[in-house]
């Protein structure tokens, strides 16, 4: 099976077990239903957008193309910082942020990545 007959199979059977039909689904996604046919077809693939639009209708959070499992998130668009911005931070309190949580207390700052062993307490003098 191509990858794109393997995402139609599973894009048709999430639908079917949604109960929407491919015109419904279409119009929630926002594609034609001959697009719909067409992915589920495997004539063609979704686009990056349009995948996780059907994957938010449709409740899927991830795709099995030749054995590896795929999940759909949608990023999260970040504004760049404008020149000259700066972050500014209280000297006391946690900051989260996507990667990485920062704690700050007087004369400590701890720093912890998401999925990556904690960086130990460094003292700051």
């Amino acid at each position: 099976m191509t990858t794109a007959t393997q995402l139609g199979s599973q894009i048709r059977a999430a639908r079917n077990g949604a109960n929407l039909s491919a015109s419904k689904l279409s119009r929630m996604v926002g594609v034609t239903p001959p697009t719909i046919a067409s992915y589920e077809s495997g004539e063609s693939i979704p686009t990056a957008d349009t995948m996780v639009r059907i994957a938010e209708v449709l409740g899927i959070h991830a795709f099995e193309v030749d054995g590896y499992w795929f999940t759909v998130t949608r990023k999260e668009k970040l504004t760049p910082a404008r020149s000259g911005e700066q972050l500014t931070l209280d000297f006391t309190g946690e900051y989260a942020f996507s990667k990485a949580t920062v704690r700050l207390s007087p004369g400590r700052i701890n720093i912890s990545f998401d999925g990556v062993t904690p960086i130990p307490t460094h003292k700051v003098s």
